[in-house]
């Protein structure tokens, strides 16, 4: 279960990463739709919104918040995916590119609030207080430290 945990850090930190480079370049909001997926299946892996049998957690109120903004990111990342594409291809719709810019503002916007939430997601839970490499992902990401596989 510990590794799933994470994989979910890993890959939000992933994914902000390519986000705030600088540099794009094709196939980097794939990448950044891809990071913030796996970091989704991983949070279904683990946890549960409501009491089943079974051996996942049930999800407490900022577990539950964590996994609205890694899903609202996915799906951003897939609307930056489609109209990157439009615009290449120069499609006739003029609000593709202010639908991108927005998209993205929102996107890095939703990174800084995930963050913020990343404390009480800390403090939650014994498992993550008490894991080391676990404590070690979520601090990691909150400094903004490159993250390697322990």
């Amino acid at each position: 279960m510990t590794h799933f945990i994470r994989f979910i850090f890993l890959n939000l930190e992933s994914a902000r990463r390519h986000l705030e480079t600088g540099f794009v370049y094709e196939g980097t909001y794939q990448m950044v739709a891809a990071e913030l997926k796996v970091a989704k299946y991983c949070w279904d892996e683990v946890f549960t919104l409501r009491e089943e049998s079974g051996g996942s957690l049930v999800a407490n109120g900022p577990e539950r918040e964590l996994r609205k903004h890694i899903a609202s990111m996915m799906h951003a990342a897939y609307i930056l995916i489609e109209a990157e594409h439009m615009i290449e291809q120069q499609y006739e719709m003029s609000s593709t590119e202010a639908t991108f810019r927005n998209t993205l503002e929102d996107l890095k916007a939703d990174f800084l609030k995930v963050n913020s939430l990343l404390e009480e997601v800390l403090e939650s839970r014994a498992i993550y207080r008490e894991e080391e490499s676990i404590r070690y992902y979520v601090r990691s990401l909150l400094d903004g430290h490159i993250l390697h596989d322990v």
